[in-house]
């Protein structure tokens, strides 16, 4: 309808008499005016075919990723027809688009010097999208920054940490820093120790070790446990514990609300296993004491071996443990 209008008015105008330079004038405005009519229908045909087709086939894939991409690409897509369509404009107009567009080339040149952390920021959003290293609410670990991916924009993403925080987080960190996908393992690794009593006899510590082997058949969110007779000082006997744990599954587990909910609940069971063959074998754990060295009494706590000084500031004392 647009065109149409466009033409007539066009049509009837020239019926009228104009000198050359009004004549030419004329028809460069009516040229950048049907140049700019076919840029705003092919915006309404692409917002069509956005609407109907895209979207649908985008709510119909299995990641968030897509959701994330579909707005940045809609915009894109319209500044790149507009800009287009403007320069076409112009050139019909009669206007010199060719030293225009060198123009803003060296202008866009110092721009990028001047904004080179954007740049950098856009380039790594461009690689998020293309490489996809991971998805929508995925746990992630980038530089020291550990969280859950809520968005990923082309400048920057938003990290939420487990205490519910959001970080914002620069793009071209991804492309600089390593990027630790937490939960795309088959377990987690846990460890724990032990330290028991220095006089624990060698049977009882077999014992011990046995038992703690059977655990993970008892419990299917701990896969696999390796107890290990660590070490022996003076003061305990230190069994070191390796623990594997089942790893969440985001999709399969709504139920759970994140990560450390399945961590806490293996070490809860895990410790609670312990102390029952604690208590079945009579196994002692080391303890702290209070104990007197050169008449000064202190509190003493593993696994660190506490120093004290004496009266006089001189050289520290080992304390003793029973």
């Amino acid at each position: 309808v647009a065109l149409l209008v466009i033409f007539g008015t066009r049509s009837a105008l020239f019926t009228l008499p104009f000198n050359e330079n009004s004549e030419q004038t004329v028809r460069n405005l009516f040229a950048m005016a049907v140049a700019l009519t076919a840029t705003w229908g092919i915006l309404r045909l692409y917002e069509a075919l956005h609407t109907t087709v895209i979207v649908q086939a985008v709510a119909k894939s299995e990641t968030d990723l897509d959701d994330q991409l579909l707005p940045i690409m809609r915009n894109g897509f319209r500044a790149i027809v507009v800009a287009l369509g403007v320069i076409v404009g112009l050139n019909n107009a009669g206007y010199d688009v060719g030293a225009v567009i060198a123009g803003l080339g060296i202008g866009g040149l110092a721009f990028a010097l001047a904004a080179q952390d954007t740049v950098a920021n856009f380039f790594g959003g461009i690689m998020l999208f293309v490489q996809k290293p991971f998805q929508i609410n995925d746990r992630i670990k980038v530089n020291g920054i550990e969280g859950y991916i809520r968005q990923i924009g082309l400048r920057s993403s938003v990290i939420e940490t487990i205490a519910r925080e959001p970080i914002l987080i620069p793009n071209k960190m991804f492309i600089e820093s390593a990027i630790y996908r937490r939960d795309a393992v088959e377990c987690y690794f846990e460890t724990s120790t032990l330290y028991l009593h220095r006089h624990t006899t060698n049977a009882k510590i077999e014992t011990l070790l046995a038992e703690l082997t059977k655990i993970s058949d008892r419990h299917d969110v701990i896969q696999w446990i390796v107890p290990i007779f660590n070490a022996i000082t003076g003061t305990h006997n230190e069994i070191f514990i390796k623990m594997g744990v089942e790893g969440w599954d985001r999709l399969n587990e709504p139920e759970i609300s994140d990560h450390y909910v399945k961590l806490n609940a293996a070490r809860t069971k895990l410790h609670l296993e312990i102390a029952d063959i604690l208590r079945e074998q009579d196994i002692r754990l080391a303890a702290p004491v209070r104990t007197s060295i050169h008449g000064e009494e202190a509190f003493y706590a593993l696994p660190k071996i506490a120093m004290q000084e004496n009266l006089n500031g001189s050289t520290p004392t080992p304390a003793v443990y029973r």
